[in-house]
């Protein structure tokens, strides 16, 4: 621990780190009673770190314990969003679709996301999606490690590159 605590140090900043957060979007209808909706947002994170560098010693174990642990989607300085969203597009009236990009622009590290529902009965919906992870290996959103040592311990992971997901979800 004492040498985590020498490579990646515990250290607290004082005063005030801002968070600015924009977006826009545009929904046009394309069809009697069908829209797609297209946006981009972006989010400056004064608190988080410009490069992955300090990612790793995030999770190591120090000899003091962390004020705040890591936490996704605000590691980074900078993130950029795009989407498009096709709800009930023509005669598929139960079902929708959406694109996604999210994008940590401080450790280069992106995951594009499709998403997919189905209404199956009045309050019951299936939800299905499939991401894909790219851009830096040791970035954000891939989590990856190159081979590294520290003190006594070794450490490699693999990049992460795709994940699949399904649920029921009640609709209330």
């Amino acid at each position: 621990q004492q040498v985590v605590d020498l490579v990646y140090p515990v250290y607290q900043q004082r005063g005030y780190r801002p968070q600015i957060v924009g977006g826009i979007s545009y929904a046009q209808r394309y069809n009697d009673g069908d829209t797609f909706t297209v946006g981009a947002e972006y989010f400056y994170n004064g608190l988080g770190y410009g490069s992955s560098d300090p990612y790793l010693g995030l999770v190591l174990p120090h000899s003091t314990a962390l004020r705040e642990p890591a936490r996704p989607f605000y590691l980074g300085r900078h993130y950029a969003a795009l989407f498009v969203s096709l709800p009930a597009p023509f005669s598929l009236d139960l079902h929708g679709f959406t694109l996604s990009t999210l994008g940590n622009l401080s450790d280069r590290s992106f995951i594009t996301r499709f998403d997919y529902s189905f209404t199956i009965l009045t309050h019951l919906g299936l939800e299905a999606f499939a991401a894909v992870r790219y851009g830096r290996p040791t970035g954000e959103f891939r989590l990856g490690l190159e081979p590294t040592t520290v003190g006594e311990f070794s450490f490699r992971q693999a990049p992460a590159l795709v994940d699949l997901g399904i649920a029921l979800r009640p609709e209330i």
